[in-house]
């Protein structure tokens, strides 16, 4: 029993399954005696990944090739969430030109968000599959082309539409792309490089309402998007160019072994009691957790502080979310082994209390600190999330992990934006709204410390083994 115990200690282990589970799947496949049999999918699939790059199969990249496709994955994730910086500001615009109910309005942003990310159930195979720099490159060019024609709208519904609909599709390949083309390149360290790449959405949550504001003084909110077409999706092609270039340096789980070390099926997705438990959480933390994103702004204009003072929270959100998840990400690298549910459940809790701060708040300095707040605790959410979804289901499933996920996410996106506006539209107030996000991240907070418990008892179980 000790021996097991310590043969297992040399790797670290995350309990995909229960015991029992797991020994039904895996022991038609894998040989050998129960500590390697009971090894995680992130354990296994790190070990086949080290000896088919021993064994001369795959090439690792080199420093400055894994920076350059690195930061092209880093634009592409800073542009892609950047957009709904855009869209927050924008929104304000859109109820005022179009004359329309704040529910549609929201709807823009709801389903770009939405559909962003649920869009990549749609594209995952093929991105995973074929040429995903290619991939990127059409994606990125259409979606860039369609903002476009969204900025000579004359009605909400052509809005809604181009840039609800069809930019937010084409987005999707390129949310899904950068962190798939992580995962495939940083072999040895996928949880800290995955943390990194979150700094993105920061970054591009933090510039981008300010250049949004300065655009519409400039050339209205037509010119904004003109503009923004080129800048967020045009540059994104180039970025596309840097992946197709760099597909010999990726590792790929080939077919000839997908269905020995691929052994759970999309239903054994279902029958997961904590990746269940996660998608539950997550649904609902993206069905409310974005309502600074979608209406700050909007907020801090009812509450008579202006466009440019309400623009200036929503950066907050993005400055301290930088801040928040370069610390994150350094405690990803330097203590490997804590548990990223442990850390997401305070980062819930935190983000509970911002949400009731915003509305509840009757001074702008009360709403300035809620937005601090706010970002610090979503930075924690955030990158700790690619670590959790590697611990629940390997890296080898992590691009249909990715997938799913994103389409729960994306779900929740387009429900909570148009719910969000409904609810102003018939209280004409945001307090519900957000009154509701607080009871959701606390309920998500408490989540997480669920999985944390079924973790336990697996490694329990586990132990146990004779």
């Amino acid at each position: 029993m000790p021996s097991r115990v310590s043969d297992a200690d040399d790797v670290e282990v995350s309990f995909t399954y229960a015991s029992y589970e797991r020994e039904t799947e895996a022991s038609s496949l894998l040989p050998g005696d129960k500590s390697t049999r009971f090894l995680s999918n992130s354990s296994r699939s790190q070990k086949s990944k080290e000896e088919s790059i021993k064994d001369g199969e795959k090439q690792l990249a080199s420093k400055s090739r894994g920076v350059i496709i690195f930061v092209a994955c880093l634009y592409m994730n800073l542009s892609c969430f950047g957009m709904v910086g855009v869209l927050g500001v924008v929104y304000v615009e859109f109820i005022s030109a179009f004359q329309c109910l704040r529910s549609e309005a929201a709807l823009v942003q709801s389903l770009y968000m939405g559909l962003s990310l649920a869009g990549g159930i749609l594209f995952s195979i093929v991105v995973t599959k074929y040429d995903t720099g290619a991939c990127v490159m059409i994606a990125s060019a259409l979606a860039g082309i369609a903002l476009s024609c969204a900025s000579l709208a004359r009605n909400i519904g052509t809005v809604i539409a181009l840039v609800g609909i069809v930019v937010g599709l084409f987005t999707s390949v390129n949310t899904l792309s950068s962190s798939i083309v992580i995962n495939w390149t940083f072999v040895n360290n996928q949880k800290f490089a995955l943390g990194i790449l979150t700094l993105g959405a920061t970054i591009g949550q933090t510039v981008m309402p300010y250049i949004t504001n300065a655009l519409i003084e400039e050339y209205s909110w037509n010119g904004c998007l003109l503009i923004m077409g080129a800048l967020i999706y045009f540059n994104c092609i180039p970025c596309g160019l840097i992946i197709h270039y760099s597909k010999k340096y990726f590792y790929k789980q080939e077919k000839s072994n997908a269905h020995q070390r691929n052994s759970a099926s999309f239903i054994s997705f279902l029958t997961d009691s904590a990746f269940m438990v996660f998608i539950v959480s997550t649904f609902v933390f993206i069905l409310l957790g974005p309502v600074e994103q979608w209406f700050v702004v909007d907020v801090a204009v009812l509450k008579g502080f202006g466009a440019k003072s309400g623009a200036t929270l929503l950066s907050l959100n993005g400055i301290f979310g930088f801040v928040g998840r370069f610390l994150a990400t350094a405690l990803i690298k330097f203590y490997p082994k804590s548990r990223p549910e442990l850390h997401m459940c305070y980062g819930f809790i935190l983000w509970a209390i911002a949400h009731f701060s915003v509305v509840a708040s009757p001074v702008y300095w009360g709403m300035f600190l809620a937005m601090v707040l706010r970002g610090c605790s979503t930075s924690i959410v955030i990158a700790f999330l690619p670590s959790l979804q590697l611990e629940l289901r390997g890296t080898e499933q992590f691009p249909k992990t990715l997938a799913i996920s994103y389409l729960v996410m994306g779900i929740g996106d387009i429900i909570g934006g148009y719910l969000g506006g409904y609810s102003v539209d018939v209280t004409g107030s945001y307090n519900l709204i957000f009154y509701i996000a607080t009871v959701g991240m606390i309920y998500c907070g408490i989540s997480m410390i669920v999985i944390f418990v079924i973790f336990r008892q697996r490694k329990r179980q586990y132990q146990n083994l004779p």
